[in-house]
C-alpha cells in the first residue's frame, strides 16, 4: 500500500509538471493570471475537503502563509510562462533542481549536515544547468525563457523553504491550515491580477487548472501521510525524479519536443543530481 502511494505522489507530479503544456497547446493566449489563480483555488479546496471542516489557526503563522504565497506566485506564473514559449522538458528540469535552494538552507542557516551524496548532487545540478542551457544551435528559446524558468526556480525552491521555516517555527502543527490560507491568498491576489490585465483568454483553461490544482494538493498530501511510512532517501528522489521522467516522456511523445544531444545528457545527468542531493 505504501508504495502505492508512492506511485501515485510521483503520478501526481507528473501531472502538476506536464499539464500547463497541453493547455497552452489547445488554447493560445492564455490569461495566465487567471490560470495561476484557478490552480490555487483547486488546491485549496482539495485541502479543506482533506481537512473535514477543522481550522486552527495562529495568527504567527499568517506571515509565512503570505511568504508561500507570494512564492508560489513566483513558482506556478514563472513555469505556466516558460512552458509557455519553451520546452516542457527543458523547463521542468531547471525547476526541479530549485531543492538545492531548501538543501542550502538547511546546511547554512540550520547548521544540517550534508551527505557526501548530495554534496555531489549539489555540484552535478550545476553541470546539468550547462549542459541543457538552450543556447547556440538551439538558441530558438526566446530570452523571456530564461526570466520566466528562473523566477519559477526561486519561487519553487523558496515555497519548500518557507514551508520547512513555518514547521520548525510551530512545531509541526498547522500545516492543512497554512496551505489553505496561503493558497487563498494566492487566488485573491492572483484573480485580481486578471481582472485588470485582461490579457489572453480564459475558456477553456478551467478543467486544465483543475487537474493542475488537484495534482498539486493530492502530492502536497501525499508527501505528508508519506513522509511517515517512508525514509527520506527515498521518498523524495522518487517523487522528484519520477515527476522529471514523466515530465520528459510527455515532452518528447506527446509534444515532440527535440533536443540536443548535449541536452539529452545533461537531462540524464539532471535527474541524477535531484536523486543524489536528496539523499
Amino acid at each position: 500500500m505504501t508504495y502505492l502511494l508512492l506511485f501515485a505522489a510521483i503520478v501526481a507530479n507528473g501531472i502538476q509538471s506536464t499539464v500547463f503544456k497541453g493547455c497552452s497547446e489547445k488554447n493560445k493566449n492564455i490569461n495566465t493570471y487567471a490560470y495561476t489563480g484557478l490552480v490555487a483555488l483547486f488546491s485549496m479546496l482539495f485541502f479543506v475537503v482533506a481537512s473535514k471542516g477543522k481550522f486552527e489557526f495562529d495568527p504567527g503563522s499568517a506571515i509565512y502563509s503570505a511568504a508561500f504565497a507570494l512564492c508560489y506566485i513566483l513558482s506556478v506564473l514563472g513555469n505556466a510562462k516558460a512552458i509557455e514559449c519553451g520546452p516542457l522538458s527543458l523547463s521542468t528540469l531547471v525547476i526541479q533542481c530549485s531543492l538545492i535552494i531548501p538543501t542550502m538552507y538547511g546546511f547554512v542557516i540550520l547548521k544540517e549536515e550534508i551527505s557526501v551524496f548530495a554534496k555531489i548532487g549539489i555540484a552535478l545540478i550545476f553541470l546539468c544547468l550547462i549542459l541543457v542551457n538552450p543556447g547556440g544551435k538551439s538558441g530558438k528559446i526566446p530570452a523571456k525563457w530564461y526570466v520566466w524558468v528562473i523566477m519559477s526556480f526561486i519561487g519553487n525552491g523558496m515555497c519548500s523553504t518557507v514551508q520547512k521555516m513555518q514547521q520548525l517555527k510551530f512545531d509541526g502543527a498547522y500545516k492543512t491550515e497554512f496551505m489553505i490560507t496561503a493558497l487563498l491568498i494566492v487566488f485573491a491576489v492572483m484573480t485580481v491580477l486578471g481582472l485588470i490585465k485582461k490579457e489572453g483568454q480564459t475558456k477553456g483553461i478551467v478543467k486544465y487548472a483543475a487537474a493542475q490544482g488537484v495534482s498539486n494538493g493530492v502530492l502536497n498530501m501525499l508527501v505528508m501521510v508519506l513522509t511517515a511510512l517512508l525514509p527520506t532517501a527515498v521518498l523524495f528522489p522518487a517523487v522528484l525524479s519520477g515527476g522529471m521522467i514523466i515530465a520528459f516522456i510527455a515532452s518528447v511523445t506527446v509534444f515532440k519536443e527535440r533536443l540536443t544531444v548535449r541536452q539529452y545528457i545533461g537531462y540524464g545527468i539532471g535527474v541524477v543530481s535531484v536523486i543524489l542531493s536528496s539523499l
